[in-house]
């Protein structure tokens, strides 16, 4: 399943606090309502790769978070590679966690959802309904 992308674009704003925030949501999910597969077409650490690949590639349109997506997309290809050589493989899951945690703080203040959903995948947790 791939997620699908709104037609705004992400913008981003200086706070009273210095801090650059995210004001919009740039990638919606999959609603409740649909019905979600019974069984995974690929392994979730996968999932969790090409989901926070999605992301970054957002990311990329944004000046203040070019340089970081670009390196980050650069890992997160390498990683992919070793996945589906084997999807058990702890050691790129775990560097996959750190870059989804890395940009959950990028992201602060905005709406994070998708950094959120790529670290249950990595913890085998289920979707809520």
């Amino acid at each position: 399943m791939r997620p699908r992308m709104l037609d705004s674009a992400p913008s981003w704003h200086l706070s009273s606090g210095g801090r650059v925030t995210f004001s919009t949501v740039f990638i919606k999910f999959m609603s409740a309502q649909e019905p979600l597969a019974t069984e995974p077409v690929e392994p979730a650490p996968v999932a969790a790769v090409k989901l926070l690949s999605a992301v970054l590639s957002e990311c990329r349109n944004d000046v203040a978070l070019r340089r970081y997506a670009e390196v980050d997309m650069r890992a997160i290809d390498e990683i992919l590679t070793k996945l589906k050589a084997d999807p058990s493989d702890p050691q790129a899951a775990g560097w996959v966690r750190q870059i989804a945690k890395t940009w959950s703080n990028r992201l602060r203040g905005g709406d994070f959802r998708h950094i959120r959903r790529v670290l249950d995948l990595l913890d085998n947790r289920e979707r809520p309904t």
